[in-house]
Formats: structure tokens, sequence, C-alpha cells
């Protein structure tokens, strides 16, 4: 999956390779140091239907 860095409205926001927006972004911070490539930290909300934890295997 390819990821696409996008300004949408007033905002930049990581979308999918069709343009759609990653869902529950709230936060997105850029990085850019001069010896080192520049970073994305993207903060989602875990809200249960569009992101949801991951169910471990020993659950009963």
């Amino acid at each position: 999956m390819k990821l696409k860095l996008q300004v949408v409205g007033h905002h930049l926001m990581l979308c999918d390779e069709s343009g759609e927006p990653l869902p529950n972004q709230t936060r997105i911070d850029i990085s850019d140091r001069i010896d080192d490539l520049p970073r994305l930290t993207v903060e989602f909300i875990i809200d249960g239907e569009n992101i949801t934890p991951a169910e471990s295997e020993d659950a009963n």
C-alpha cells in the first residue's frame, strides 16, 4: 500500500492510493532535521468502528 500526504481543505492529511483520507486522523506532525530524512507522525482516534484494537489470539 502506498500512502500520500495531501492537502485536504486547509489541512495536511494522510491518504490512501486513491486519494481518500485515512479515517480518524486528529494530528499530523512533520519533523525535518538537517542530517536525517523527514519524519511524519500521525495520530488517530481508536473509535471501535473505523479503527479497532486487534483481538488477541489468546482471548476467550
